[in-house]
């Protein structure tokens, strides 16, 4: 991270990102060309790569919007390589490089006061939204995917995150090592997951190191349970410190890209270095920013606060909510209280409730939880089926297995509709 610092402070000039506009220009030729290479519609699925996630492709379009706009060069590139960017944008179908385009767009149209490229600025903007609305009136998935509220399945991580953090809240349990405590099971470990639903195994280095992939998908939550309040508090010193440079040198692109990045993190992990380009790029923006940067103040630490506060809002929101339960009854349970090592533990469970479509959750807690196993149902009555659960808890002598009752649909709450907790022994 210091190294690619060093970096930013020797280039000098965010003029000098765009020698990765040919780089950019391959990786969305790529996508594209892949993607209909396997078979893939394009239209009803979200943009895939042989190496990059479909989040990565959305930030990489990101990325090509804020080097068209901001730098300088010639209409006859900048045009349509901004095009490209913004459809990448929409065929990612991901949210957070959604949000960290339009926010960089219009931070640095704040900076750069020029109306010509404030006008295609909105112009672009008004695009995308009309764009957006017409994916969702033709059910276009990954557009119709821009305007959804789903977490997807983050509020569970979340929920882990959290417990790995009171366990270790001070210095956290290290860099590259919270993988292993979201899922602890070494025979887990996998790389990118392809079209055919098949991931790569992990070479023997990665799998020592414990899923190093796996993330909290929150940069706050992150940065707690990996270094704790000691690693967070210079997390925020630092950007801090970036930030308030960047504003005062008045540069727009690396504005963009601080402001974009940050904002991504809410819901992702795009300052988390090695990355497939994104987060060095910033840490290079970052010491772009801080070359013959002011004397530290105190300006620097509120504005690095007001961004962890930003990249806390999952945080905050949990906070200021307290569980909700539901009108639901356990109305059969059947759960052993003793378990051999290495055997999967099987809950089967039937449940009073509301009809709709829900979760259940099998956690495996000691001084942390994991994520044991999933089952997601369709209960047409008030009576579910018979669900069953099933997975690998850890190899603690005696922990608490918590089973959890979520709407199908997540949301920022991680609190259940309903629980049930009990305590097993590991022989």
């Amino acid at each position: 991270m210091f190294g690619l610092m060093g970096v930013g402070v020797a280039l000098g000039s965010s003029e000098q990102f765009k020698q990765i506009t040919f780089g950019l220009a391959v990786v969305f030729v790529t996508a594209v060309a892949y993607s209909l290479s396997v078979g893939a519609d394009i239209f009803t699925s979200r943009l895939g790569h042989p190496y990059m996630t479909s989040t990565t492709l959305g930030i990489a379009g990101a990325f090509g919007i804020w080097i068209a706009l901001f730098t300088t060069g010639k209409l006859l590139w900048k045009i349509p390589f901004g095009i490209l960017g913004m459809i990448i944008v929409l065929l990612s179908g991901s949210r957070g490089s959604f949000i960290a385009a339009v926010l960089g767009c219009i931070v640095g149209s704040f900076v750069y006061r020029n109306r010509r490229m404030n006008l295609v600025i909105i112009v672009g903007l008004g695009i995308l939204a009309g764009t957006i609305y017409i994916g969702n009136r033709v059910n276009f998935i990954a557009i119709d995917r821009l305007n959804s509220v789903d977490t997807t399945g983050r509020d569970i991580v979340w929920y882990n995150t959290l417990t790995v953090i009171q366990s270790q809240p001070w210095a956290g349990v290290g860099s590259y090592r919270l993988g292993k405590y979201l899922s602890p099971s070494i025979n887990d470990c996998t790389t990118f997951v392809g079209f055919d639903g098949r991931s790569a195994e992990c070479s023997n280095i990665v799998t020592r190191l414990g899923n190093p992939w796996q993330i909290a998908h929150n940069g706050v939550l992150h940065q707690l349970a990996e270094t704790g309040f000691v690693g967070l508090m210079g997390l925020t010193a630092l950007l801090g410190y970036a930030l308030f440079n960047a504003a005062l040198r008045g540069d727009r692109l690396i504005l963009s890209i601080l402001i974009g990045i940050i904002f991504a993190s809410i819901n992702d992990n795009t300052l988390i270095v090695p990355s497939p380009f994104f987060a060095e790029l910033f840490w290079i923006a970052v010491g772009i920013a801080i070359k013959n940067g002011e004397v530290f103040a105190f300006a620097d630490l509120l504005i690095g606060f007001i961004s962890v506060i930003i990249l806390s809002t999952p945080i905050l929101y949990n906070l200021s909510t307290s569980s909700r339960y539901s009108v639901v009854k356990l109305m059969y349970i059947n759960a052993p209280k003793h378990v051999r090592i290495g055997n999967k533990y099987t809950v089967v469970s039937k449940f009073y409730l509301m009809p709709g479509q829900y979760r259940v959750v099998l956690f495996s807690c000691s001084t942390y939880c994991i994520n044991a196993g999933v089952t997601n149902f369709t209960a047409l009555s008030n009576n579910s089926d018979m669900i069953f659960v099933s997975g690998n808890i850890l190899n603690e002598k005696s922990q608490l297995i918590r089973l959890r009752l979520y709407n199908l649909k997540s949301s920022w709450d991680i609190n259940p509709v309903a629980e049930k907790i009990w305590k097993v022994d590991v022989e």
